[in-house]
């Protein structure tokens, strides 16, 4: 029996969703900082990373509670903001990027997380309709 979104287990998840990523990073890069396979690899590398571990959370989110459009981009919405100000906290200063180079170079790409939320939301609330 499905019942409502738990907005704990949805923050917990969101700081997952940009933690395991984050720490799975430290992988492709050796301990002077420099990339140790080519950067379009890494970056590749890192959204196959961070598409499948936000798949599986919304799938675990979504078998709990009744998804639907606006709950999927509701959690992805709340995701894509932690994940940019997760960023911006820690990842930017670490970093030393600036903003412009931050947002062209990753930030823009955390927008596929409240679009796929919302897509398998959509999907998961037609699929109970049927």
């Amino acid at each position: 029996m499905h019942t409502r979104i738990n907005k704990k287990k949805v923050a917990a998840y969101g700081l997952l969703s940009w933690l395991v990523p984050f720490i799975a990073s430290f992988l492709f890069f050796g301990k002077s900082g420099q990339p140790m396979l080519p950067i379009g690899l890494i970056k590749s590398a890192m959204i196959l990373i961070g598409a499948s571990l936000g798949g599986f959370l919304l799938f675990r989110l979504f078998k709990e509670s009744p998804p639907s459009l606006g709950s999927g981009i509701a959690i992805g919405s709340l995701w894509f903001l932690m994940n940019i100000l997760l960023d911006l906290s820690i990842l930017v200063p670490m970093t030393k990027m600036n903003l412009g180079e931050y947002f062209s170079e990753i930030g823009l790409r955390y927008l596929l997380i409240p679009i796929m939320a919302g897509a398998m939301g959509a999907v998961g609330s037609q699929q109970r309709q049927e």
